[in-house]
């Protein structure tokens, strides 16, 4: 019962990490839903190796707690894009900082390309 609430808690930080690592929604970039989100976070265990879901769990409770270093207790997702930039560059300069952030950014633009609406979006605006 507990490792299921926990699981539960890190799923819903690896969400909200996932929408936090890209930039805000425009009319060249659509939104990337939180479904969307959880849908990836829940296909990782048949994704990836247990290694890289490791590393993308230490990436989500570390930015989970990173915006302590600017004295915010939120969420980066909460966080309004100045301030959330803010604490992505103190993050970065931190060891093993910038390889955590890396490893986010990349599995969130892994995670927004696998979306099939975004995917016709994108595949839309070619022809």
């Amino acid at each position: 019962m507990v490792a299921h609430a926990l699981a539960e808690r890190v799923a819903s930080w690896q969400v909200d990490l996932l929408g936090a690592m890209l930039p805000a929604a425009d009319a060249a970039l659509p939104p990337f839903p939180q479904a969307a989100r959880r849908a990836f976070v829940d296909r990782l265990p048949q994704l990836t190796p247990r290694h890289v879901r490791c590393g993308l769990l230490i990436a989500a409770v570390v930015c989970r707690v990173a915006p302590l270093l600017s004295g915010r207790f939120a969420a980066l997702g909460e966080l309004d894009p100045t301030e959330r930039e803010t604490v992505l560059a103190k993050l970065q300069r931190l060891p093993f900082g910038a390889d955590l952030l890396l490893l986010a950014k990349t599995f969130a633009c892994l995670a927004y390309f696998d979306d099939e609406t975004i995917q016709r979006h994108f595949r839309g605006s070619e022809r």
